[in-house]
């Protein structure tokens, strides 16, 4: 289980601190999140690691079991998650949208995910001596790749055109949508490029014959800073953007955002 993995995660609060309002899994947002899913999902790409490491069988088993010994952990996040979740769509949706507070609940999300990053963290440092490093070099080959360029999708930009329509949207505002847009896009693979940057030293870390566990915390909380800073910046320009529409208009944008809602989450 690499460090890398964890940079993995760290990446995952731009998803969830943002995209958590594009999307709900391909599903109605009605829908509670299968969480059981994401469980097998993640037991299947540590799988997949192992394989490419020549993993014995009795090393595959220790890794199981620390996967599986972190279940309390993700517990915790995923109840925090969907609490902080439904707050966040309250101040999206609010008359008044207090921002003070929006960046506070971000700042709790960040917290609460980084508890269990740092969890997932020391279980990979102790996985760390279990394995050759031609393994270890084995299981990370792929996630060495430098990223592409970044664009937002033809589908992102498409949808935000359409809502313009629906919302008759005038020049002024449609101008103020696309320079956010496109302001975004650069912002987002600088911070992609920064990201692999500190995945690069993570890699690094899980190569060493001898994992540094503080090393790897500061190169954790690097790339978690790159993007907490992203994160907040975003909704920034977001809530400007916002206050540019007319009552009538954020009445349309509330009601896509009140979709979001969906029912508790199973948490086992």
């Amino acid at each position: 289980m690499a460090p890398p993995a964890s940079s993995h995660g760290a990446r995952a609060v731009v998803i969830l601190a943002i995209l958590f309002c594009m999307a709900c899994d391909g599903k109605p947002c009605s829908q509670p999140p299968d969480y059981a899913k994401a469980d097998e999902q993640v037991v299947e790409s540590l799988d997949d690691m192992l394989k490419k490491g020549n993993a014995y069988e009795n090393q595959r088993t220790r890794v199981l079991e620390i996967n599986a010994g972190l279940d309390p952990n993700r517990r915790v996040f995923r109840r925090s998650y969907e609490h902080i979740r439904v707050r966040l769509i309250d101040q999206l949706v609010a008359v008044t949208p207090d921002v003070d507070v929006f960046h506070a609940l971000l700042y709790d999300l960040h917290a609460t995910f980084m508890r269990y990053v740092y969890a997932v963290i020391d279980v990979s440092v102790t996985a760390h001596r279990w394995f050759t490093n031609d393994q270890r070099k084995a299981m990370t080959k792929d996630w060495e790749e430098p990223p592409d360029d970044y664009t937002i999708p033809w589908s992102v930009k498409r949808g935000i055109d359409l809502a313009m329509l629906e919302i008759k949207a005038t020049d002024e505002q449609k101008t103020q949508v696309k320079a956010l847009r496109d302001d975004m896009e650069k912002k987002t693979d600088k911070l992609l490029k920064d990201q692999h940057a500190v995945r690069m030293k993570l890699i690094a870390e899980w190569h060493a014959t001898k994992i540094d566990p503080a090393a790897v915390r500061t190169h954790i909380d690097e790339g978690a800073l790159q993007i907490s800073m992203f994160v907040h910046k975003f909704a920034d320009h977001a809530f400007e953007v916002n206050a540019a529409f007319t009552p009538q208009q954020r009445m349309w944008t509330n009601k896509q955002v009140n979709k979001l809602r969906r029912c508790p989450a199973e948490v086992r």
